[in-house]
């Protein structure tokens, strides 16, 4: 009975490896972006980092169409019409939702894969996050 109770206690402190990654249980865990939105996550990447961390539930929003392409202008979303030259590839989404561990994790994997962002890489958080 002693030995049980042993077993118990050392698995309630042992750090379980999907732990950490299933506490976010509505957070994105695949990522589009090209790098106009690698650019804007980079830039912000302190104010996001901090959100989450200040935030009740540990999750900030990640508004990457939010921010100026240098213009002064905003990318305000929507439908677009048709460019008659080819141009970047539009990303069908912008906004997610994701954790301190997913933030941290996706700017390390930004700083790998930073050549491989034209026209779009997808990140699949949930699988390139959890080996550390």
């Amino acid at each position: 009975m002693g030995s049980f109770k042993h077993f118990i206690l050392i698995a309630a402190l042992v750090p379980w490896p999907s732990t950490a990654l299933a506490q976010c249980r509505v957070c994105d865990e695949v990522i589009e972006l090209n790098s106009d939105y690698a650019r804007c996550f980079n830039s912000a990447f302190e104010e996001i980092l901090a959100e989450a961390a200040t935030s009740p539930n540990g999750r900030a929003r990640v508004d990457l169409a939010s921010c100026d392409d240098g213009t002064g202008e905003k990318d305000r979303g929507g439908l677009l019409v048709m460019p008659s030259v080819p141009g970047p590839q539009k990303i069908s989404k912008s906004v997610y939702l994701l954790d301190e561990t997913y933030i941290i994790c996706l700017k390390e994997l930004l700083s790998r894969h930073a050549d491989e962002l034209d026209p779009t890489r997808t990140f699949d958080l949930y699988e390139e996050c959890r080996d550390g």
